[in-house]
């Protein structure tokens, strides 16, 4: 596709903050993924160590996913220096 409106720049920072969320998302899954995990090792039998063993296992399954995602998405990030310049271009834009 020859985009008639969008710059380089632009779609250099689309896919990476894309892909940003995406690894915050995977951060944040392991994270809990580790306190579920702390947590069966003492939770009694029940309904509420169910639960959370039923969270466990949604959550090792959305790590699969978002894995999956941020394995696609690699091709389509650009060269190193252009990350890191779409890097600094979001930053600035976080603080305005």
């Amino acid at each position: 596709m020859d985009y008639k409106t969008l710059k380089q720049e632009e779609m250099d920072d689309a896919v990476i903050s894309f892909y940003k969320a995406q690894e915050m998302d995977l951060y944040l899954h392991n994270i809990n993924k580790q306190r579920y995990e702390a947590m069966l090792e003492t939770l009694p039998e029940g309904k509420f160590r169910d639960r959370v063993q039923g969270l466990l296992d949604e959550t090792n399954s959305r790590i699969a996913e978002v894995e999956a995602i941020l394995v696609a998405t690699v091709p389509q990030l650009p060269q190193k220096e252009a990350i890191a310049s779409s890097l600094a271009r979001l930053e600035q834009k976080e603080v305005r």
